[in-house]
Formats: structure tokens, C-alpha cells, sequence
């Protein structure tokens, strides 16, 4: 049985934040806004006088930190539900989580405002909670998805590009970790949509990447950027079988980060030095016995994706967390992953904690030896071009 759950309504244009007013009417007249202290300070004035030409009445809760259940609950005995019609998430992927999280348990449409575009938290149909610590909670599964995303690319692209190169990188995990599980389940149907849209948006954003993050994309490609990361790869997560479609990259964030030494880093940075350490581990991207793929093996991939790491400045790895012991904390974060994500071995990942330990190693020090030559002007050919030609052949 095939389940699906999708915004019903996503705009993405420059300015449609001043029309926030007009979209959430529909809905009814009094809002709680769940925002971010920054980011709400930088939308607030075009927010705020748009909801107030529109006759709507709001309420402001300010979310610091990471999403808990602990501060739900607190933000629950603060809100009345039969004072409130409709729920406004405005700021980044934890913001979002938790805008979700709230609307759901007010059993109200949800309306998303991402301020930044790291992830694509303001399309999925669930939240990721954190401990008091902000260590990794849990994923809680929501009954809703968004009603409603108004994804301003005036702001999306103004924001620091650090937010941008992690959406990016974030968004091209969508495609190495999708496209080895079809190794052993070729006619599943979900799957291979997913894979089909993340290979979409692999190639939109590996044509403006370097644009990207210069700031020079044209109106149009800003357009395409934001789809990529919000549109075509929520979409992967509308459409549920029963299966949970993961690899190795996203099972080592969920580790990393109960480690606070790594609490600096953004999602799509540790998911980006995941995709290295299941690359380093050799679970091959291509079907060895596929006639079409050319020189499309893993050493050619790894090396494309570290081209892709030092281009977007994503080349810090746990070598670099000022661990007190970084052959335990390696250790530790190995055996996470393999006692916290059993859809690995179901998948077919035949990965052993000795193994990913080893691999966690071998791509750090590899990841350092690429950015040392960078910074000896050793750069030489990342093979954009030839990294291309694998995606575009399956």
C-alpha cells in the first residue's frame, strides 16, 4: 500500500512573503507564529504587516535551541487551541520540526516560512526531536504534512551561503543514498520515484552549484535551486511503502550528533562526510554488472563528491571536533549507527561497526590530505563533468 503525504499548496517566488496574509486566510483568522529569534527579526516587518492587512490576529512563540518534547509541552500549556486556526513555522529545518510537531498536536493547518535553505524539513511529513542536550531524540512521524510553503527566494538566497551549501549537499544525498537500494528491490515503485527525483535534483544543482554559492544565479535558476532542495527532494519522502529508504549518510548524522563536539556543524555537513564514509566503505553506487555506466565505479564518485566537499567549503571532519579521545568517539559513533538503524542491514548494507570504524578514519584523513593540497594549490581536476555522466546514465 502506497501512502502520501504533500503540501497542498507551495509557491516559491521573490516577495511572496508579503503575501502570507492572502494564503493563510484560508484557514482562519488567528495564528501562532513559531519562529526563530534571528529569523523572525529579519522577516518580521514584511511578516507581521501582512498578516495585519489581512485582518489576522497572531501570536509569537520564540523556539531557542533544539526541538523537544519537553519544550512541546511547554509551548502546549501556552497556547489555547480554540484561539488558534492556523500554525506559521518561520525560520530554519529545526524550526520547522517543530512548527510541524506543534501543529499536529493542535490537530491545525501548518503553514511553512523557511528562512534558509539547509534542508528540506519545510516539505516533510515528520519532525526530527533532540534531547534536552540537543543530542539526537528521536524521529516523530507526523499524522499531517505542511498545508502550505511560501518559499521566498529573496530571503532563501540571502542568507549566509554556508545554509546553501549544506541544502545542496543535503539534497545530493538524496541520490547516493537512494540509488544502491534499488540493488535489491528494482521494481518497487516508491523507490523508484525517489530515485528519479533525486536524480533531478542532483543535476539542477550540480548545473548551479558554483553559482549558487557565488550569489550570481539569474531569477530563473534561483527558482530551480530552491525547487531542487525543497520540491524534489521533500517529494522523496511524500510517497511511503512501508520501506525506510536509508543509507549510511543520514544514519551517521543521527550518531554524530550525540556527540556535542560535532553540535557546530549543520545537517547537511555531517550528512555530506557521511556520503564520503560510505563511499570510503566501497557499497557501490552503480551495479558492478551494469553495461552503461562507463567509468562510473566508487573511486571515481569519491573523488567527484570530494571535488563537491572543498568547492562548497565542507571539509570538516571528526579528526577536527577537539575530541578528548577520537579513537572511542569514532567507535562509539560506529556501533550507533549499526544498534540505531536497523533499515541498513535490511536494505542490504552488510556493514559490520569495525568496518564503518575504519572507514570513519580513512575518510577523514583522506578528506584532510584534499583540502591540504587545496591549500598547497594542488587542486587539479575534480571531474564535475565525468560525476555527471553517472547520474545522467541510470
Amino acid at each position: 500500500m502506497i501512502t502520501i503525504k504533500a503540501p497542498a499548496i507551495y509557491v516559491n517566488e521573490p516577495g511572496i512573503i508579503t503575501r502570507t496574509g492572502n494564503y493563510v486566510s484560508r484557514y482562519g483568522k488567528r495564528g501562532l507564529i513559531i519562529a526563530g529569534k534571528r529569523a523572525l527579526a529579519s522577516i518580521k516587518g514584511q511578516l507581521f504587516f501582512s498578516l495585519r492587512s489581512s485582518g489576522m490576529e497572531y501570536q509569537t512563540l520564540i523556539l531557542e535551541g533544539a526541538p523537544t518534547e519537553r519544550k512541546a509541552e511547554e509551548f502546549l500549556r501556552r497556547i489555547s487551541a480554540s484561539d488558534t486556526d492556523f500554525v506559521i513555522g518561520a525560520g530554519g529545518g529545526r524550526v520547522c520540526d517543530f512548527a510541524k510537531l506543534i501543529g499536529n498536536k493542535l490537530k491545525k493547518p501548518i503553514v511553512m516560512i523557511p528562512t534558509i535553505a539547509a534542508t528540506c524539513a519545510c516539505w516533510a511529513a515528520r519532525s526530527v526531536l533532540y534531547q534536552e542536550d540537543a543530542t539526537f531524540d528521536h524521529i516523530q512521524w507526523n499524522e499531517e504534512s505542511p498545508e502550505c510553503i511560501l518559499a521566498d527566494t529573496d530571503i532563501l538566497l540571502h542568507a549566509p551561503k554556508r545554509y546553501l551549501a549544506s541544502g545542496i549537499m543535503d539534497t545530493y544525498a538524496k541520490w547516493y543514498e537512494f540509488y544502491p537500494l534499488l540493488k535489491n528491490r528494482p521494481d518497487d515503485l516508491v523507490l523508484l520515484q525517489g530515485v528519479a527525483s533525486a536524480k533531478m535534483a542532483f543535476e539542477i544543482l550540480n548545473r548551479y552549484e558554483s553559482k549558487a554559492i557565488t550569489g550570481t544565479l539569474l531569477p530563473a535558476e534561483e527558482e530551480k535551486v530552491v525547487d531542487a532542495i525543497f520540491y524534489l527532494a521533500g517529494v522523496i519522502g511524500s510517497f511511503e511503502n512501508g520501506h525506510i529508504n536509508r543509507g549510511l549518510a543520514h544514519a551517521f548524522y543521527y550518531a554524530a550528533v550525540q556527540i556535542p563536539e560535532s553540535h557546530h556543524l549543520l545537517h547537511g555537513e555531517l550528512v555530506a562526510f557521511g556520503l564520503l564514509v560510505q563511499l570510503v566503505l566501497r557499497e557501490s553506487l552503480i551495479p558492478r554488472n551494469s553495461s552503461d555506466t562507463g567509468n562510473c565505479n566508487n573511486a571515481v564518485l569519491l573523488q567527484k563528491l570530494t571535488g563537491d566537499l572543498l568547492a562548497l567549503g565542507i571539509t570538516e571532519t571528526p579528526y577536527d571536533w577537539n575530541l578528548e579521545n577520537k579513537e572511542k568517539t569514532i567507535r562509539e559513533i560506529s556501533r550507533y549507527i549499526l544498534a540505531k538503524t536497523p533499515s541498513l542491514q535490511q536494505n542490504g548494507f552488510t556493514y559490520n561497526p569495525d568496518t564503518i570504524e575504519q572507514a570513519i578514519h580513512e575518510a577523514s584523513r583522506f578528506l584532510i590530505r584534499q583540502r591540504g593540497k587545496v591549500q598547497n594549490g594542488e587542486t587539479g581536476n575534480t571531474g564535475r563533468n565525468q560525476r555527471t555522466a553517472c547520474v545522467q546514465s541510470v
